[in-house]
Order: C-alpha cells, then structure tokens, then sequence
C-alpha cells in the first residue's frame, strides 16, 4: 500500500474531481446500484459507494461523505488504492479501500437504487466486466476491483 497521512490520503497524490470507497466485510465488499437520471453519466450503473468532492475536502473525506450519504456507513480507516481517470468523462476519481469487520446493511439513499454486500467469489469475470449474478459491473469500478484483486 502507498502512504497515507491521518485522513488516508495519499502522501503527495493531488486531490482528485471525485472519490470512491471500496468497503471489504469478510469476503464481501459493498456495490451500488445508481438511479436512473438525467444527465448522469453512469445513470444505472454498478459503483462503489462515491462521488464528486466539495470544496475545501479532501478526496478522503469527500470519499467517506458520500459513502455515508448513498449507503447510510461511514467507512474508517481509508487507504489510497489509485487515482484513476474515467473513461466516460475527464474526471480523475481516488479510490480507497476500508476494511470494516461488523457493517451494518447498506441503506439505499436518494442517488441509489440498491445497495448490498456481494461476495468477491461470485464475481464472474467477462470481456472488460464482472459479471454479477444478473448485473454487469464494467467502467471505473471493474478497473478498481481488478486492480485490487490483483494486488
């Protein structure tokens, strides 16, 4: 893992437009579902719990902010996993990665359809995408996991 300093940002990473969290439960981790909505990007799509910064935090905070405003948890104890750069727009996302032992259930809020924990074993990898039972994870989020699970 890279260094981090105590809100579990990268040591000399920049801020980045947008973060995302990856939550670990045991063998599960947590993925959303996104609402369907005008002008959005990845209206619909499989994410992880995430978004776009405020002014004045950082891509840390603005990564546990919005996992606590999509899922009802706020993640602890965040590494930095990468800065990646979307392939639907020029947003540079930080991805990090929370381990947390006894989560709750994820609660769906507004910008979210569905919220559940899903095993790392019943991702089935397909042609640039995971396959998930009867949902399709591809995009940012299958490059975050990929790299993970490779790590």
């Amino acid at each position: 893992m890279f260094p981090t300093d105590a809100s579990g940002s990268y040591v000399g990473a920049r801020d980045s437009d947008a973060a995302v969290v990856l939550i670990i439960n045991g063998g599960k981790f947590l993925i959303i579902r996104r609402k369907l909505r005008d002008g959005d990007p990845w209206s619909g799509d499989m994410a992880l719990p995430g978004g776009y910064r405020k002014s004045g935090e950082t891509s840390a905070e603005a990564a546990s902010r919005e996992s606590e405003e999509e899922v009802g948890i706020r993640p602890e104890g965040l590494r930095y996993l990468g800065t990646y750069t979307s392939l639907k727009s020029l947003v540079t996302v930080n991805a990090y990665l929370s381990t947390l032992p006894d989560c709750p259930e994820p609660v769906a809020g507004p910008e979210v359809s569905e919220a559940f924990w899903a095993s790392f074993d019943n991702l089935e990898r397909g042609e640039a995408c995971f396959n998930l039972g009867n949902y399709r994870i591809w995009g940012l989020t299958y490059r975050i996991l990929s790299d993970y699970l490779r790590a």
